[in-house]
């Protein structure tokens, strides 16, 4: 265990951000091959932390500005931590917040869903430079919403819904889709301020 928290400890300092259950998971998988394969203390934890980074860097956990993995965000420190990527692999959730603002001014590609919902103090979602979401783009139930900048979309993988933000505006919300190429019928836009 005390190796782990060494280990653990000698990779935060070169900034990777790896997971804690990949780490869990590589240790648990490579660590008894070390113990075959090391013979002397130094040695093992030297060849222990090669092998992770390796094997990290393989995987892609250490790329700069893709965030591999699903997002949910919580809290203002949340979207402070997420704002520098520019891709997630994988889902970004902003559900049942306190928030007032969410940016993410470098956000160009969410592969998964794109799921802004129930925060009832949210009045601007900005992620100008969004250009792709892989799956579904919901943004729902936002009682204060009012801003919504996503100027750069113009890919949704299968649905678009926009939908009972009481103080959006159906032609904000249209204009913040409007170079999205989708099928009518996979676009919904209701209950909005001034929508039917």
């Amino acid at each position: 265990m005390v190796l782990l928290v060494k280990c653990w400890y000698r990779l935060s300092r070169v900034r990777f951000k790896a997971c804690t259950l990949v780490f869990a998971l590589i240790y648990l998988l490579v660590e008894p091959m070390m113990r075959l394969i090391m013979i002397l203390p130094k040695f093992y934890q030297w060849g222990f932390g090669l092998v992770f980074v390796v094997m990290c860097v393989g995987m892609g956990c250490g790329d700069g500005n893709v965030y591999r993995g699903p997002i949910n965000i919580q809290s203002d420190q949340d979207v402070a931590f997420y704002a520098s990527y520019t891709q997630v692999d994988g889902n970004l959730t902003i559900a049942n917040t306190g928030i007032r603002e969410a940016s993410f001014p470098n956000l160009t590609k969410v592969t998964g869903l794109l799921f802004v919902e129930n925060n009832r103090h949210l009045t601007n979602l900005n992620l100008p430079n969004l250009e792709e979401v892989g799956m579904s783009l919901q943004i729902k139930n936002n009682d204060n919403l009012m801003e919504l900048n996503l100027n750069s979309l113009d890919t949704v993988g299968t649905a678009i819904g926009i939908s009972y933000n009481d103080r959006l505006t159906c032609a904000s919300a249209q204009a913040a889709i409007s170079n999205v190429d989708l099928p009518r019928d996979s676009i919904s836009i209701t209950g909005n301020l001034d929508c039917p």
